[in-house]
């Protein structure tokens, strides 16, 4: 879900939430949870980040050099392994700026229009004559957001098939014409999961893989298992630094399932710097901000021009900042649920200002 920014926020975030991400309030636990894995010199962004008592990977570039990167806090408390710049996470709405690429790239290569009404597609979604792709991209479909829907939100650790995700959500009235209003909606995300694997003629997680993740040499990306085993993967905690529920995975689908890395998601924000993945056109039709300033995936703002966008999920948060003008982009993925990480990027954006 976009996180909702805000200076009220401020105090709660840095005060509160980051130390309490250490899962310890005593200053002895968050001193020993702060230190960064990497042999980094103890910088400004150091400092900042230690003082924080941040638990996750940081990268900041500019024009696709490394400016700093760094793992914080642990992977595992229990098991006290650090994290690292190549751990992987959950990044959870990040999924979407990733789920609108591949959207594009179908729409390239012309296996789908994204101004045809999804019903050429899907015959028998209802209301498939009004809603686009285009629709789904900018959250102005209309379609409930299955967050509010009870037999999905009471039931997140049952595994659905994309079809059975959809049919929970699919026969409900529209909340607005299409076009015309901005809603948030996971819902048009999982849509747009179904549509790839109808026109690709496979899983959104092969999809992905062939259509994104190995063009781009992002082998530390994909989609993310139910239950956390693998050794670089990060374990998730909650702000009072208890494990979080247990989600099975196909409920986030193509809105917020995907895992990857802070190394794999510059290699993948350096993408819009070249055509290898995407045309201008394409690229342009991304950042164009419709309703509210949303694009397909990101937040596009002015004055300066930026692109981001924000993610949580159970135990994780995730936000990606882009500054095209400049060639900067902060990246912040943190094995701790709930944070607005959207504050903290800022902030590091100006410590590369000053």
């Amino acid at each position: 879900m976009l996180n909702k920014l805000s200076l009220s926020s401020l105090i709660a975030t840095i005060l509160t939430a980051f130390l309490l991400g250490c899962g310890s309030s005593q200053v002895k636990n968050i001193v020993e949870r702060c230190v960064p894995v990497s042999q980094i010199s103890d910088n400004d962004y150091t400092k900042k980040l230690k003082n924080e008592c941040y638990s996750g990977s940081v990268l900041i570039a500019k024009d696709g050099v490394v400016i700093f990167e760094g793992g914080f806090g642990l992977l595992n408390r229990e098991k006290n392994i650090k994290n690292k710049t190549e751990t992987v996470y959950r990044i959870a709405s990040l999924t979407k700026q990733l789920t609108a690429a591949a959207i594009m790239i179908l729409h390239e290569r012309q296996l789908l229009d994204i101004d045809e009404p999804i019903g050429t597609y899907l015959a028998d979604y209802p209301n498939g004559d009004v809603i686009t792709a285009r629709h789904l991209l900018n959250h102005t479909a209309g379609i409930p957001n299955y967050d509010k829907i009870p037999a999905i939100y009471e039931n997140v650790n049952t595994d659905m098939t994309p079809e059975v995700l959809v049919g929970h959500f699919k026969d409900l009235p529209l909340e607005f014409t299409p076009g015309s209003q901005f809603a948030y909606s996971n819902s048009g995300y999982s849509l747009l999961g179904l549509l790839i694997e109808t026109v690709y003629g496979t899983t959104y997680a092969q999809a992905m893989e062939q259509l994104i993740f190995n063009p781009l040499s992002m082998y530390h990306s994909g989609y993310g298992p139910s239950d956390i085993v693998a050794a670089d993967q990060a374990v998730g905690y909650m702000q009072n630094g208890k494990k979080p529920r247990r989600i099975s995975m196909t409920i986030p689908y193509s809105a917020g399932a995907l895992i990857s890395s802070v190394d794999d998601l510059h290699r993948w924000e350096r993408s819009f710097y070249s055509n290898a993945l995407l045309s201008e056109a394409s690229k342009a039709e991304i950042f164009k901000p419709a309703i509210n300033g949303y694009g397909f995936g990101w937040m596009t703002r002015q004055n300066p021009t930026t692109h981001a966008h924000s993610g949580g999920i159970e135990g994780f948060s995730s936000f990606i900042k882009r500054y095209p003008e400049e060639g900067v982009v902060v990246i912040l993925l943190s094995n701790v649920g709930g944070l607005e990480l959207g504050i903290l990027a800022h902030e590091l954006y100006q410590i590369y200002r000053s």
